[in-house]
């Protein structure tokens, strides 16, 4: 594929969500292929191009050891091979830094989620939550409904995604993330 291409179909994607009447808080993309350099490359020109100040940057930041203790049993085989996948991603991260902060735009310093996907409990994300670096860290969850329409989707995340839903609709959450000093905010709030 071409880069022009690429492109054409994610500034048509862009192009759309402005056409719908939404402004966008920052771009990613789905399976995080903006990692590539290619694609990023036409990432930073559409948030140039549509004045969009924010990009997910998708290195995961959390540790293994520590969540491992803290999923459910049936899920640690799946925690280790998302965590594995996850550091495939490594020897991209400078060239990623260099190429977003080069383009002038921000991206949160930690990320948290890649190798979760699918397997949140209350117990991993309150350690989450304890354990937060300093800075602006990016927590990525699927919630949702699991309605008809969803479970006769392509997906393995179903009913985790109510599971997410009530994990952050909980006060406990809350209540976590004012116990370690911690402020909730979306892309589009002023982060300093």
């Amino acid at each position: 594929v071409t880069r022009q291409a690429v492109w054409n179909e994610l500034n048509q994607q862009v192009s759309r969500v402005f056409d719908a009447g939404l402004v966008p808080t920052h771009l990613d993309s789905h399976k995080h292929v903006h990692l590539l350099p290619q694609i990023l490359e036409v990432l930073v020109d559409l948030c140039t191009r549509y004045s969009i100040k924010w990009i997910r940057r998708p290195f995961e930041s959390q540790g293994l050891f520590p969540m491992l203790a803290r999923v459910d049993k049936g899920h640690r085989a799946v925690l280790l091979k998302q965590y594995g996948d996850s550091r495939l991603t490594v020897p991209l991260r400078h060239q990623f830094r260099r190429t977003v902060l080069r383009a002038g735009l921000r991206m949160p310093d930690h990320f948290f989620g890649l190798s979760m996907t699918g397997i949140w409990n209350q117990a991993s994300a309150a350690y989450l939550m304890q354990a937060l670096p300093p800075g602006v860290s990016e927590w990525m969850v699927h919630p949702g409904v699991c309605d008809r329409a969803l479970c006769s989707g392509r997906t393995r995340l179903r009913e985790q995604r109510e599971r997410e839903k009530d994990i952050l609709c909980s006060p406990f959450l809350m209540e976590c993330a004012e116990k370690n000093g911690i402020f909730l905010k979306a892309f589009d709030e002023q982060i300093a």
